[in-house]
């Protein structure tokens, strides 16, 4: 895996790393999230979402646990709260592994369903600092080709 580092000190920002992320995703990606609770695991999965072109009726997960979109060409893409669950095989459960249809998968809360992750899935770790506007992201690619694509749209 190749890794960059990004600080983020407004919304604005985190859009700025969801579009990054978005532009170097392939059709059938995933995205890994981790932080604690209100890092901002949300809302750059909602700007990832909207990079690729799935604006609609964008909302958390949290209960649901899977939300699924459909982009103007019909593709669909899945956004997975894990927060509630205990386990990769409550995932399963969930349906998760019917998703094979998928454009774009964003798994928030990553860590509790690590098993269910593909291995050349892109991960994001949040971490809060000491600022609460401010938060510092570690992204995870698989290739240095992705890696260089990232870090020129995060200049």
């Amino acid at each position: 895996m190749y890794k960059t580092e990004f600080i983020s000190r407004s919304l604005e920002d985190t859009a700025k790393v969801g579009n990054a992320i978005a532009g170097i995703l392939e059709r059938g990606d995933t995205v890994a999230l981790y932080g604690d609770m209100a890092s901002g695991k949300t809302a750059l999965s909602r700007f990832i979402f909207e990079a690729k072109g799935f604006a609609s009726g964008f909302s958390s997960p949290t209960y649901a646990i899977i939300n699924e979109y459909t982009d103007l060409q019909g593709g669909k893409a899945y956004h997975i709260d894990a927060y509630r669950l205990s386990s990769t095989e409550e995932l399963l459960y969930a349906g998760v592994d019917e998703l094979t249809d998928a454009v774009l998968a964003v798994i928030e809360w990553a860590d509790i369903v690590e098993e269910a992750i593909p291995e050349d899935s892109t991960r994001v770790h949040i971490y809060k600092t000491d600022d609460i506007n401010t938060r510092r992201m570690e992204i995870f690619v698989d290739s240095s080709d992705k890696l260089a694509k990232l870090n020129e749209a995060l200049k």
